[in-house]
């Protein structure tokens, strides 16, 4: 993780070297978020944590695809760098809108075009289960445009992009022509390219994954 209060170049890179040295097959980071209602939060607020500046966590961001790239990592996704064919099975199929299922309370799950999530209380889910109702508490029933739009949406946050051909088949959709507009402004932006039926994001677009993601949600 980078973005730490106080965090300069120098400490992340440091970090990245002890982390290469371990020579994992993957390896994720990610930019520290500072959530309302924290105590971290409270504390930027009154000025007494030291918080990169947009422009610095960019930076940070930059330093570590590149050393990660240089020491043979590919990046598959925004946060995601991996050996060759070693890339996260599990993560991919949350980019590539597969259905999963999730188990327990809170967990979400994807089936049928819907998506779901089961009571958060360890009491109510088993006091649902033990009187035979399913633990559901909440269900977005989503449409085929909808469906599609979310799997551009994440799907632009993988390096190689997404197919247009197939997913248009599965929802039935142009979405070449659906979506025309943002896919010709991003492209002129040189965020994004349009290679035969695959949309994929340049190498500056996939830093800014989701800003692109809302020209399609």
């Amino acid at each position: 993780m980078y973005g730490f209060p106080g965090q300069t170049p120098a400490r992340w890179a440091a970090n990245l070297e002890a982390a290469i040295a371990l020579n994992p097959e993957h390896l994720s980071f990610y930019g520290l978020v500072i959530e309302e209602g924290t105590q971290f939060y409270r504390d930027a607020v009154r000025g007494r944590l030291v918080i990169p500046g947009e422009d610095a966590m960019a930076d940070l961001y930059e330093i570590g695809r590149g050393r990660l790239a240089e020491s043979g990592f590919l990046q598959y996704e925004v946060s995601n760098f991996a050996k060759p064919d070693r890339a996260c099975r599990h993560n991919l199929g949350y980019w590539t809108d597969r259905e999963w299922l999730g188990v327990g309370p809170s967990a979400h799950s994807y089936l049928d075009g819907d998506r779901f999530c089961n009571a958060a209380s360890l009491e109510d889910y088993h006091r649902l289960v033990s009187g035979g109702e399913r633990p559901v508490l909440e269900r977005e029933t989503g449409t085929p445009e909808l469906r599609a739009r979310e799997a551009l949406a994440f799907g632009l946050r993988m390096a190689r992009g997404v197919d247009l051909k197939p997913l248009g088949k599965r929802y039935a959709l142009d979405l070449g022509a659906r979506f025309r507009t943002p896919i010709e402004r991003l492209a002129a932006g040189r965020w994004l390219v349009l290679e035969e039926t695959v949309l994929k994001p340049t190498y500056a677009g996939l830093a800014v994954a989701d800003e692109l993601a809302m020209a399609f949600l």
